[in-house]
């Protein structure tokens, strides 16, 4: 049961409570199953934990979600270190050891309301609109840039504009014009092929969604020895991956010690003569 209904809203922490979800327990009914508003968010074990999405970003990430039983699949509003975020569920609440003694974890908030859903399909509107007008400036003014992603935040004090480029550009006069737009705080975010690719998505040669943009949470470091030992021609189309760099998953058949513990295994010891 989450804090909207029957715990911290009617009963619990609203009404002479903490007023923190992170002191709401999980089975509803107040602040606590044992009274008071002391409680801590985990017990030294365990910790209810969810995991999260947020605007186009493949990435996972994981929220205090004790007072709140999500379901994968719905939408919750999550406080970042920043602000407060609308986020889609993608792994439902459950106790994690892992998280349970993780300090500054972001937390569950509160279940959207019908103010947060038009505020964030608001959001989706101007972020499609931020994302013609800025393609549209880069052009007018030649900067040797691609733009990949325009992310108005929930609260509607920042934007943040994720773009490539080979080499350095200087972005003042764009960041004048979005700020004089857009009436926010204006941030720019330079990102590699690889952070591009795992932001955008898309299928590999496997035919299934690539490894960065599904479960990878940093990028190893891949070389061609490890094409090379697993036997696969040096075609670059069979082996680079979405951002024309090597594939991630070459790493994942990769046994650099194979044939090196075998040869330094001992040999068998021979049976004693008769």
């Amino acid at each position: 049961m989450g804090c909207g209904s029957g715990g911290c809203a009617s009963g619990g922490c609203a009404s002479g409570g903490c007023g923190t979800v992170g002191s709401a327990s999980p089975g509803g009914g107040g602040c606590s199953t044992g009274g008071g508003c002391g409680q801590s968010a985990w017990d030294g074990n365990y910790r209810s934990v969810a995991g999260l999405q947020i605007g186009a970003h493949a990435k996972t990430w994981y929220c205090d979600s004790t007072g709140y039983e999500l379901v994968g699949g719905e939408s919750c509003v999550v406080e970042t270190e920043e602000s407060e975020e609308y986020a889609r569920v993608v792994q439902g609440t459950g106790p994690s050891r892992k998280f349970s003694g993780v300090k500054g974890m972001w937390r569950g908030l509160r279940r959207p309301t019908e103010a947060d859903e038009e505020r964030q399909a608001g959001s989706l509107a101007l972020r499609r609109e931020a994302t013609g007008y800025c393609r549209d400036k880069v052009e007018e003014l030649r900067l040797a840039m691609k733009l990949v992603d325009a992310a108005p935040s929930f609260d509607g004090r920042r934007m943040t504009f994720t773009f490539t480029s080979e080499e350095r550009v200087d972005f003042r006069d764009l960041v004048r014009d979005l700020s004089q737009q857009f009436r926010r705080r204006i941030e720019m975010h330079q990102i590699g092929a690889r952070d591009e690719a795992k932001l955008l998505g898309g299928y590999g040669l496997c035919g299934r969604p690539i490894c960065c943009a599904t479960f990878l949470q940093e990028f190893p470091p891949i070389s061609i020895k490890m094409a090379k030992r697993q036997g696969i021609g040096m075609n670059p189309s069979k082996i680079s991956g979405l951002c024309g760099r090597l594939m991630c998953c070459l790493r994942f058949e990769d046994y650099p010690d194979a044939k090196g513990a075998a040869a330094a295994a001992p040999a068998p010891a021979s049976a004693p003569a008769s």
